[in-house]
């Protein structure tokens, strides 16, 4: 049997935009804010109406410990907007009565209002690689205006984030709340999932300088490259590059609005073998039957979290969860030829060949 060590290269294809407006719902937020993880549940549930939200968190710089889910960027960025209470969002970095920030009674409705206009951009990741044995991750963002939109400069930004990141306790003023989803966790609760967490904004914390000309012109691309090593202590399957395109005014702050938002999360993208050396990983797995018309059984007494299946040509054709020591795939939907199954666990990706008759 061929076992194939892997770099966990993704895929140099083209992952689409999805051709509407979305919204960039940026909250600012902090573990020691007992009012934020219902912030956080109010924005779950705008989220739950549309998946055209890209909500992510910006945490703030605490003196008094150590705070591992603060970074340099969003410090930066909370600095410059003058975050004076938590918690406070931005939608779009557009303003409300002269300010960027808004109370969280001001969500919803400035979020929906702003999912009504028309999509002027289209942001595509392209190139994008990931190097496990050094966890560096590089990409191109590909922008295309679809009307040229008001304004005299635009920028590209970049932000690496990691979700449902935890080890960090989140105090809650909700404990107590007869019938609140928070009721009963606890005053701090210690096991908290912090999402969307903003770990690095590349560059720049207001956009890539000089990433879209002055000079544009209509349904024309523009590319951007960009690289980050992933620190060994985040999770890489929960990092997605949240991608967001703006007006820029190097003078006014309330001038610098966004203009369209994508979010490309690693763990769906498409993942292709770049090494075919035969050596054994850790898994000890056997494939069988194969070839197969019908269904692949998996069995192996370690766990395996996930698989993909890959045709020919490097497209991603199935995925999904695996369970148990014996686990069975329906391929019987297959066209007939080769492929690739890759099983997933948090150590290893391993690839096996096999073929449908």
């Amino acid at each position: 049997m061929k076992y194939f060590a892997l770099i966990f290269t993704i895929l140099a294809g083209s992952f689409n935009g999805f051709g509407q407006k979305k919204v960039l719902m940026e909250k600012m937020t902090n573990a020691y804010c007992g009012s934020c993880p219902n912030a956080s549940i109010m924005i779950q549930n705008m989220v739950d109406e549309t998946e055209n939200i890209i909500w992510i968190n910006h945490h703030k710089p605490v003196t008094w410990t150590t705070n591992d889910l603060v970074n340099e960027d969003s410090k930066a960025f909370w600095e410059e907007v003058n975050v004076f209470a938590t918690p406070l969002g931005l939608v779009d970095r557009m303003p409300i009565n002269s300010s960027l920030l808004l109370y969280a009674n001001q969500w919803e409705s400035q979020v929906f209002s702003t999912l009504q206009k028309e999509q002027e951009v289209t942001i595509k990741a392209n190139n994008l690689n990931y190097k496990k044995e050094d966890r560096t991750l590089s990409f191109t963002i590909d922008t295309k205006f679809l009307t040229l939109p008001a304004g005299n400069e635009y920028r590209l930004s970049a932000m690496i984030v990691e979700d449902s990141v935890y080890g960090t306790e989140q105090h809650n003023y909700f404990n107590d709340v007869d019938g609140h989803p928070l009721e009963g966790l606890g005053d701090i609760i210690w096991n908290y999932p912090h999402r969307y967490v903003v770990r690095a904004m590349l560059d720049n914390i207001w956009g890539t300088e000089g990433s879209i000309p002055l000079e544009i012109t209509a349904n024309e691309t523009y590319s951007n490259q960009y690289s980050y090593q992933i620190p060994q202590e985040f999770n890489d399957r929960r990092i997605s590059i949240v991608c967001v395109l703006s007006n820029y005014d190097k003078d006014d702050q309330l001038k610098r609005s966004v203009i369209q938002s994508e979010r490309f999360t690693l763990s769906e993208y498409e993942i292709s073998l770049s090494d075919t050396q035969e050596i054994a990983l850790d898994l000890e797995v056997t494939i069988f039957p194969n070839p197969t018309s019908t269904e692949l059984n998996i069995s192996s007494e370690a766990f395996i979290d996930r698989f993909k299946i890959i045709d020919t040509n490097g497209n991603l054709i199935l995925s999904g969860i695996v369970n148990g020591t014996n686990k069975k795939v329906n391929i019987s939907h297959l066209h007939k030829g080769a492929y690739q199954l890759l099983l997933i666990n948090q150590q290893n990706i391993q690839g096996h060949l096999f073929s449908v008759q």
